[in-house]
């Protein structure tokens, strides 16, 4: 055979020699129709599938990968030196330290420069690879596109505040997620398993606003600061699931003695919230994050498994014969069987 299995050696075995015949027309049919597939290619399709590769490679990506952790590190460096560069009056009004900056903050400014030009490249020759559909339908390629346009937003000129020109470069960091093969699963899983939660966390929304609506009319006068108001008492009551210690002013009396209302009041909402749904919930998602996860890896396998089903190193352009030679030499049982696989001939 000429073509892309050219080289390559298969062997068959037929009853006649009209049934042999058959099956050199029907493959030198396939191998014809897979060359003319290959050759209507444009020029930017082709270069699209050559850079695509390049892109996917595991160099480019742990290239890639490096740059970022880069990036939030010189971040974190750039938080941790941000101690000197405010002033708080004695009013405690907090204004930016005029005497700040220099050299430190040129520097800044031109790793920030740097990683958005690299960033910018890498979006831009990723968005020709998958031009156009491919492009927009993923979601983590919009998640790229979002930050490095927030990126780009903080390099316009235009008056944005420091700290929010920092807050966005930091963000991306999260892009990470989408370049990690482990950390894009991981993700993908846990937002399938987050939208069955939601009735977990309509229903503890609900008994939250229950408790505060009640602890308003009962607490108010004990602790106004706390249950003054509807909006006081429902951050106290996410207060109480954080863990803070909110309701401890209430706990005692004036005289020292137990306050039993709200001891009663609190304990059965943190049994009610705390040790009963919140665990419903984290039960809930753990079985859709377990089952989420399990059908991305039946969809990997799949998709890397050779066939005519598959989408692995037999199932790809390169090599459209594969499929089809793979199962004609392994698993065809008679010549009514390798009649039936083949397709019609026209």
């Amino acid at each position: 055979l000429d073509g892309y299995n050219s080289g390559r050696q298969y062997q068959f075995q037929s009853d006649s020699q009209d049934a042999c015949s058959r099956l050199v027309q029907q493959l030198s049919r396939l191998a014809a129709e897979a060359r003319k597939r290959e050759a209507g290619k444009t020029r930017f399709r082709k270069s699209q599938e050559r850079l695509a590769r390049v892109i996917s490679s595991i160099p480019f990506q742990a290239m890639l990968t490096l740059i970022i952790l880069a990036n939030f590190a010189i971040s974190i460096a750039c938080a941790e030196l941000q101690e000197g560069q405010i002033l708080i009056s004695s009013n405690g009004t907090i204004t930016d330290n005029p005497s700040a900056g220099g050299p430190l903050s040129a520097a800044q400014d031109s790793l920030n420069l740097f990683f958005t030009i690299i960033f910018t490249v890498e979006l831009v020759l990723n968005l020709y690879a998958q031009w156009f559909q491919p492009f927009f339908s993923d979601g983590w390629n919009l998640l790229d596109l979002v930050v490095v346009a927030f990126s780009l937003i903080g390099l316009a000129p235009v008056n944005l505040p420091v700290s929010l020109i920092i807050s966005l470069r930091a963000v991306r960091v999260v892009r990470l997620f989408g370049k990690i093969k482990t950390l894009r699963k991981m993700m993908t899983a846990l937002s399938c398993s987050i939208p069955p939660m939601m009735n977990a966390y309509i229903i503890i929304f609900i008994i939250t606003g229950i408790y505060s609506v009640v602890g308003v009319y009962l607490f108010r006068g004990d602790n106004p600061i706390y249950f003054g108001s509807f909006s006081r008492a429902f951050v106290a009551m996410f207060l109480i699931i954080a863990g803070e210690p909110t309701g401890s002013a209430l706990l005692y009396r004036d005289d020292g003695s137990i306050h039993l209302e709200f001891v009663l009041f609190l304990f059965s909402y943190v049994i009610l919230v705390v040790w009963i749904f919140f665990q419903v919930s984290v039960a809930v998602l753990l079985e859709n994050y377990l089952a989420a996860s399990a059908e991305l890896e039946a969809e990997q396998a799949a998709a890397e498994r050779p066939g005519p089903g598959g989408g692995g190193a037999a199932g790809r352009a390169g090599n459209p014969l594969d499929p089809l030679l793979l199962r004609l030499a392994h698993d065809w049982v008679d010549e009514r069987d390798l009649a039936d696989r083949l397709p019609p001939h026209p």
